[in-house]
């Protein structure tokens, strides 16, 4: 039965713990500062190994599509030049910038 006071020893001293003098706060001020300088550092390496690449649109993906296409001789120079003129005028279009 634990009535909340510290166990005695024989002659009616208390029992010291078995940790270090004055142990409530063994890490002190600069333990705290450290474990969260450990913590900043492991959140931040994990932010850098899960985040996503840079954002590409549509267009910027379908260009390199085409390009790749071209590239393996999939398509020819001529169907290369108008699809990528049509991908230009429609990201020109998204843009909001003016046809030429």
């Amino acid at each position: 039965m634990d009535s909340g006071r510290p166990p005695f020893q024989a002659g009616g001293t208390p029992a010291r713990s078995a940790g270090l003098p004055g142990d409530r706060d063994v890490m002190g001020p600069y333990g705290w500062i450290w474990m969260i300088v450990w913590i900043a550092v492991l959140l931040v390496m994990v932010w850098l190994i899960v985040r996503s690449p840079a954002e590409r649109t549509a267009a910027e993906d379908a260009m390199a599509i085409l390009r790749a296409r071209f590239a393996r001789g999939e398509i020819t120079q001529d169907e290369f030049e108008r699809a990528r003129n049509a991908l230009l005028v429609d990201q020109a279009h998204t843009r909001g910038e003016p046809q030429r």
